[in-house]
């Protein structure tokens, strides 16, 4: 990081550093309002066999001035020197027999290994524990194939877009990656056949009217079969989605209901139908989701259509309000599936007027509240498989005092998809809900020990995804400086914004202001 570029304290306490140490010093991260603090060297590198540069970690500045050294003194932060336990140093020696450039830096129960090839940006490569058991560790030609395939900061930014709205127009996606319209075109193909992206609506469920309910089950015997489990689940229309795990729980269950009573009744049928014969506990409770998102299954739109939709008709001439007109209902269900479909295809597809489908989209939008936007997820992310995080409050004061660092930990940044597919809060136990996709080995070991190491109050449990039964998880790059957790931690806690706001909200089509006369004497086809 440029050092004019740092806050004046900062530099000042660098500069003193630097004159102390007789080092050259330079932040190389920033996380959390502190500088971490690296020096440059030149050495004889073992692993090369020849001198080049080496980085070492010095200590961290927090905002106010303040210098602290590495919290483990006594141990070597780096595997030249002394200080670790003999299976530790042998790990260490079979990844420098890779050929590896690394250096490590300890923590409270494991040691963090580092890519130091590249000196201005060296890249955990994952952790070694005190047993010598390697995490998330790659090897030196693994390493070398995902520096091919890394995303640049356009593909990110075009990932981000996609994700805040899919139907930006390529020029506007462009200007945001900071290249050609014709680049961002290219590229934007690229990553649609890579990752196999799929667009469709992300709907506001609370206007909608509906509740989100979690399930978990244990069966005390025989777990049924998948198919058995898809076809009892896949009858329940409020049934979004719904996880085989392997865990303290052998399912969750995702459901939308219009009140815990109505969730209770969806429950009880699921359990005295198909599945009545085999012994089970259910726990059920509802859940608020603050980040991430379940797509709609399309079987969801006929309760939907059954209870938001108005005709007209002698007994009920005028639309009430809280309803949708059969087109405005119409094209939410079409763009629930198929996210960037133009407003002539679906006229044509539903035998409907353009001009009536611009309409009710923009309703949707802006007078109902209902089309929050067309998003993206990548339904060909590659992650080795997907997680489920329970963590439960046992000490609510505790858990209030770092709750700050639990929002922190969401909005951490992560790609090509977000650190989490999922968070919310949940009631029985009382606590909060994570699914992640894991990419890398030891990856869900990491996430676990870093929420225990910043939030306290808590306890964890975790769950192996095995399939998914029903419905289909959201996996996109959101950007998180629109996420829920971003404006508490500016407004309440103070943490700095880092750049300003993109504007996404920007259409292919011209924005037509919805005038409600227009739609109600608009005769629906």
């Amino acid at each position: 990081m440029q050092r004019d570029k740092l806050p004046k304290l900062i530099r000042e306490r660098i500069d003193a550093l630097e004159s102390e140490l007789n080092k050259k010093l330079s932040v190389l991260r920033v996380y959390r309002g502190n500088y971490y603090i690296y020096s440059y060297e030149r050495a004889i590198s073992k692993a090369r066999g020849k001198k080049g540069p080496i980085v070492r970690y010095i200590g961290k500045i927090d905002e106010s001035g303040t210098f602290k050294e590495p919290r483990y003194k006594s141990a070597a932060p780096f595997p030249e020197q002394t200080g670790m336990n003999p299976k530790v140093r042998a790990a260490i020696d079979r990844l420098k027999a890779q050929n590896m450039e690394i250096s490590v830096i300890p923590a409270k129960d494991a040691f963090y290994v580092y890519d130091i090839r590249f000196l201005e940006k060296p890249q955990c490569i994952g952790t070694i524990d005190s047993n010598g058991r390697m995490h998330g560790i790659i090897g030196k030609e693994e390493a070398k194939a995902g520096k091919k395939k890394e995303l640049d900061r356009a593909d990110l930014a075009i990932l981000r877009c996609l994700s805040m709205n899919a139907r930006m127009p390529i020029s506007s996606i462009a200007e945001i990656a900071g290249i050609t319209p014709q680049a961002a075109s290219r590229k934007k193909a690229v990553l649609e056949k890579k990752y196999g992206i799929k667009y469709f609506a992300e709907i506001d469920l609370y206007e909608l009217g509906y509740s989100m309910f979690l399930c978990f089950v244990k069966f005390d015997d025989l777990v049924p079969n998948a198919e058995d489990l898809r076809v009892a689940l896949a009858k329940e229309p409020r049934v979004q989605l719904a996880m085989l795990t392997k865990g303290p729980y052998d399912l969750v269950i995702y459901l939308l209901a219009n009140d815990s009573n109505d969730a209770t009744i969806n429950i009880y049928n699921l359990r005295k139908g198909s599945l009545k014969e085999y012994k089970s506990t259910w726990y059920m409770g509802p859940y608020n989701n603050y980040y991430g998102y379940v797509p709609l299954r399309d079987e969801f739109f006929d309760i939907i259509e059954e209870t938001k939709v108005w005709e007209r008709s002698s007994e009920e001439p005028t639309k009430p309000k809280g309803k949708m007109t059969v087109t405005e209902y119409t094209v939410l269900r079409d763009m629930n599936t198929n996210g960037m479909s133009t407003f002539s295809d679906i006229a044509e597809r539903f035998k409907l007027k353009p001009q009536n489908v611009r309409y009710a989209y923009y309703a949707l939008k802006e007078k109902y509240k209902y089309l929050t936007r067309i998003t993206a997820s990548l339904a060909n992310a590659e992650f080795k498989y997907l997680a489920m995080i329970i963590m439960k409050i046992n000490n609510m004061s505790a858990f209030q005092d770092t709750r700050k660092n639990l929002m922190l930990n969401v909005v951490e940044e992560a790609y090509p998809t977000n650190k989490y597919a999922l968070e919310g809060d949940i009631s029985t136990p009382d606590g909060v809900i994570f699914i992640a996709p894991i990419y890398r080995e030891g990856n869900l070991d990491m996430l676990k020990n870093n929420l225990l190491n910043t939030v306290r109050g808590i306890t964890l449990e975790d769950l192996v995804v095995e399939e998914i039964l029903i419905g289909r998880l959201s996996y996109r790059l959101f950007d998180n400086m629109y996420s829920m957790q971003y404006k508490p931690l500016v407004e309440k806690y103070r943490i700095k914004t880092y750049k300003g706001l993109i504007n996404y909200d920007t259409e292919q089509y011209e924005r037509i202001e919805y005038n409600e006369t227009d739609m109600s004497n608009t005769k629906e086809e």
